[in-house]
Formats: C-alpha cells, structure tokens, sequence
C-alpha cells in the first residue's frame, strides 16, 4: 500500500513533467530547472542536518519545485520563510517538549510536510495551469496558516510563565496540549502570518494592503481554527462521521487538522477576494 504522502509526490512529480513538457514556455521551462536544482539542494541539506526524514526530503523537493518553478519568486519565498523560521524559532527557543507538542527539533516526515503545504502547492498548480496570479494569493493565505500556527505553538508551549488555556471552555491546561490557547502564543501566531504575508506582498508585486491584509488575517483565522479542531478531535478524542459510501466515522490526528485548516485558510483567501 503507497502513503498518501508518497502518492502525492508521484502525483504532483507527474504534474511538473506534464507542465514541463506541454504547458510550459522555454523561459518556464528554465525557471522549473532553475527550481530543480535548488530544491534538490536544499532538499538534502535538510536531511543531512536532521530536519527532514527521507520520505520529507523527498516531498520538500516536490514542493520547492512547484514553489519556484510553478509559482515563481514570490512563493518560493514565502515557503522558504515558513520552513527556515520554524527550525529557527525552535533552535532559538530550545526544546521544551510536552504531550502533544510536535518539537521542531524532530525529523519532519513526509506527511507533516504535506500537511502543512498541500493546498499551497494544489493552488500555484491550478493557478499555473489557468494562469490566474490570484491562485497565488491563495496559496500564499493557506501557507499563512501553517506559519501561524508553527509560530504560536513553538512561542506558546515554550514560552516561561505563560497561562494557557483549552479554546473550548477557558479553563487553564497545560501549555503543549491541543486546544490549549496563550496571549503570547497568539501573538506569536499573528506576527508569523504578518511576516510572511509582508514578504509574499514585498516580492509578488502586489503591493497592495488589501492582499497583505487578507493574507495577514486567513492565517490568524485558521491558525484558530487549527485550535479549536484541535481541542474536538485531538484532545476529546471525538470521531467525525460519514456515510457508509464514504467509509463510516473517523479521527483527526495532527496532520489531519493541519490539511483541514490550511484549507480553511485558502477558503478565507478566496471568499475574501471575492468580496474585496
């Protein structure tokens, strides 16, 4: 049986060469080369330094092409700026390690990296194919999402003399567990959707602070949503339920809120760009 990680890699690996081949100009085509490289690089930096498993690597390299090669400059930035400062948060602030905390000093296995970047790399796919730049703004709110989300868990579970509390009733609980919420967990998840969404404005050419603030405000929105899905279905241990046709009833772990609330942060995105 294939992982869903490694099946997405196969998937989106079969895009970039159809797009190489079919859909691509030759000055696309040198960009996706270009991204190749790159990517391959940092791919295995990663690895030999111990922040990415080798199923990770694999899919880091998949990302980072779609990021540079698909996208251009301004998400490969954006994406750069999520993996890079959420292993500099991590070595700055020390491990400090509690139940339900996912250290940043651990191996990101392949399908925590596709939890966070699954909807970014469907959407810069979808808007080079109908070459649509707001598919990019898009991606770039539901990337917002995972750093604020990264941002306020590392700053918030190892932060000292911090109260937190569980979303759902406001009850003190222990910083680390899903759910739990801190004031400067969430400023800590603000200020990481502001700076990415200042550097994908600052290099996309839109410098515009309608699309800086849709961006800014679809990471906090679904950075809560990450908490509060997280308090149902991680801390509660509940069960979705769905029709037998779709396989009955089932349980969110980790990687599974994190796809549900970057996907809400891409749904955010574009409901606001249809309003604005």
């Amino acid at each position: 049986m294939i992982l869903l990680d490694r099946l997405l890699n196969y998937i989106f690996g079969f895009i970039l060469v159809l797009f190489y081949v079919l859909f691509a100009n030759p000055d696309e085509q040198t960009r996706i080369t270009i991204a190749l490289l790159l990517a391959s690089t940092i791919a295995l930096l990663a690895f030999l330094m111990n922040w990415l498993s080798l199923d990770g690597a694999f899919a880091a390299l998949i990302i980072g092409i779609v990021a540079l090669g698909l996208g251009g400059l301004s998400t490969a930035i954006a994406l750069l700026l999520f993996f890079s400062s959420s292993y500099f948060i991590g070595f700055v602030l020390g491990s400090n390690k509690v139940d339900g905390d996912h250290s940043s000093n651990e191996r990101r296995d392949g399908r925590q990296v596709w939890a966070n970047a699954f909807w970014f790399v469907l959407f810069i796919s979808l808007g080079f194919y109908f070459r649509d730049d707001l598919m990019r703004i898009i991606a770039a709110g539901s990337l917002a999402v995972a750093m604020a989300d990264t941002w306020a868990t590392e700053i918030g579970t190892k932060a000292k003399n911090t109260k937190t509390y569980f979303i759902l009733n406001f009850k003190p609980v222990q910083a680390g567990i899903d759910g739990g919420v801190s004031l400067i967990g969430s400023l800590g998840g603000i200020l990481g959707g502001l700076l990415l969404s200042i550097a994908f404005v600052l290099v996309s050419g839109y410098h515009s602070l309608v699309v800086f603030g849709i961006i800014a405000l679809a990471g906090f929105l679904g950075c809560v949503m990450d908490s509060y899905l997280g308090a149902i279905f991680q801390t509660n241990n509940r069960k979705f339920y769905l029709t037998k046709q779709f396989g009955g009833s089932g349980k969110l772990d980790n990687n599974s809120v994190n796809v549900v609330a970057t996907g809400l942060g891409a749904l955010i995105t574009l409901c606001m760009l249809l309003i604005v």
